[in-house]
């Protein structure tokens, strides 16, 4: 056996020239590791005679061949055993070659996040079929078991892929879990997909092959679609049992995603996603505000009144007016790929509002609703508050129902964070509440709550991006 090559069979390590009893007509999973390489196997045991080998009543490991030891060689090996079982005078043996073993592209930058998008969890295949071949012809099976013609393909059944993306980006060096605070906008991709066919070709009641075609739709952070990539695994899980079907699913979308990581378009992607956001806003125009000359509003009563609720079909997120015509700050989590969403005003009324523009890095959003003369808060340009000060916050905690809720607290540390300012409060921020406005004791906007630390024992941990650096990222000023 070539160095730094594993072999495994039923799960039991084994060397060249080990000898392993097996049951007669049981399946054999032969598993060989190599670092940075993977293939996987399943075999029943065949029913004709294979002269060429006679090994009595055992399975004999007789040679693994990896290859070349350089990284960059994808290097073909061959586990050739023999299989000689007795069931009265007849013997059954089998020489299987397992094809190449299969090259890893490791993902060269670890501290780069790559997870499974949640759509993931319930995703169904869209078209399921088999194909079996019998006396050299081919038919498709369809779920009720009849033969049909091949053009006529039925969906029969749904997939749950749960976490197992996940668990496949983590061995290809991935960070397959989402980040819980202040994440860098550049270092995270959320992997999403179409499964269009998964089809199963069967020779004597033996899956030899296992085809999954599919789109691997890569998204950024809060969701919106920046590549798709159309590929087709292959598996090399070989079996005719119910847990074999399921093994050479996960192999054939193993497949898939090495095909993906492997993509020139998406190593592209990961390199220059910075790069792409900063030509967004590199190519925004300033927009101007009016109510630059407006008086800031003191009165906690009329405060409250600048505080907007987002609705996003069953859930909801907070946001506050900043101008007498209708231009409202909010969280860019709530508001995704939309391009419009709808917002309920202090009286009750439910307007549309348009999406201006959105900055990833600071997590906002402007919106503009067809409304005007309601209450507003002025953003503060600059950074004139101090660690202690008193501030609140008025939000729609848990229930719509709850809208314009005010909450009080203090300024208690203030972090820079991916080169955006956050400052941290003790202000109470319930689920419903993020995107909540900030306030210092002037009636002046200081800052957006959208990040929070929960968990139990943890108590007063949330943090607001900062007003100035929100006029900054999203080129807004006021005008008298």
């Amino acid at each position: 056996m070539t160095t730094n090559a594993s072999v495994f069979i039923n799960g039991q390590s084994v060397i060249e020239g080990d000898k392993l009893f097996v049951w007669r007509k049981r399946p054999v999973v032969v598993t060989a590791y190599r670092y940075g390489h993977r293939t996987r196997s399943e075999l029943l045991f065949p029913s004709q005679i294979n002269p060429a080998l006679l090994v009595s009543g055992s399975l004999m490991v007789s040679a693994i061949a990896v290859g070349p030891s350089e990284p960059e060689v994808f290097a073909p090996y061959a586990a050739i055993f023999a299989i000689d079982c007795m069931a009265a005078n007849k013997r059954h043996k089998k020489t299987l070659v397992i094809g190449e073993m299969e090259k890893l592209k490791m993902n060269s930058t670890p501290s780069f996040r790559l997870w499974a998008h949640p759509s993931l969890d319930t995703l169904a295949v869209e078209e399921q079929y088999e194909v079996q071949y019998d006396k050299g012809k081919q038919f498709v099976k369809a779920s009720s078991g009849k033969r049909v013609p091949p053009l006529d393909r039925d969906r029969v059944d749904t997939l749950v892929i749960e976490d197992r993306v996940d668990n496949i980006l983590s061995e290809l060096g991935y960070q397959a879990s989402s980040p819980s605070l202040f994440a860098e906008y550049e270092k995270h991709l959320l992997l999403d997909a179409r499964m269009k066919e998964f089809v199963i070709h069967e020779v004597s009641g033996i899956c030899h092959r296992r085809v999954l075609e599919m789109d691997w739709i890569v998204r950024d952070i809060f969701g919106r679609e920046l590549y798709t990539h159309s590929v087709t695994g292959e598996s090399q899980v070989f079996s005719n049992t119910g847990e074999g079907y399921s093994d050479s699913f996960e192999d054939a979308m193993y497949h898939a995603i090495i095909i993906l990581t492997d993509d020139p378009g998406f190593q592209e992607l990961q390199q220059q996603l910075a790069g792409v956001q900063q030509r967004v806003f590199d190519q925004l125009d300033r927009i101007d505000l009016p109510g630059g000359g407006n008086k800031t509003i003191s009165r906690k009563e009329e405060i409250v009144k600048s505080q907007v609720t987002l609705i996003n079909k069953n859930a909801h997120a907070s946001g506050c007016v900043i101008s007498p015509e209708g231009h409202i700050l909010c969280t860019y989590r709530i508001v995704g790929q939309k391009e419009k969403i709808n917002v309920q005003f202090s009286n009750g009324r439910i307007h549309p509002a348009q999406v201006l523009r959105a900055d990833p890095y600071t997590n906002t959003v402007l919106l503009k609703a067809d409304t005007s003369g309601t209450a507003f808060l002025r953003p503060l340009a600059d950074r004139s508050h101090q660690i202690g000060d008193e501030v609140f916050s008025v939000g729609t905690p848990v229930s719509r129902k709850l809208s314009q809720s005010l909450t009080t607290g203090i300024i208690s540390a203030e972090r820079t964070e991916n080169g955006v300012v956050f400052l941290q409060t003790d202000v109470k921020i319930s689920r419903g509440a993020n995107g909540s406005p900030l306030i210092n004791q002037k009636g002046e906007l200081i800052g957006l709550v959208n990040e929070k630390y929960t968990g139990h024992g943890i108590e007063g941990l949330s943090f607001a991006v900062s007003s100035a650096d929100i006029l900054q990222r999203l080129k807004i000023q006021y005008i008298n």
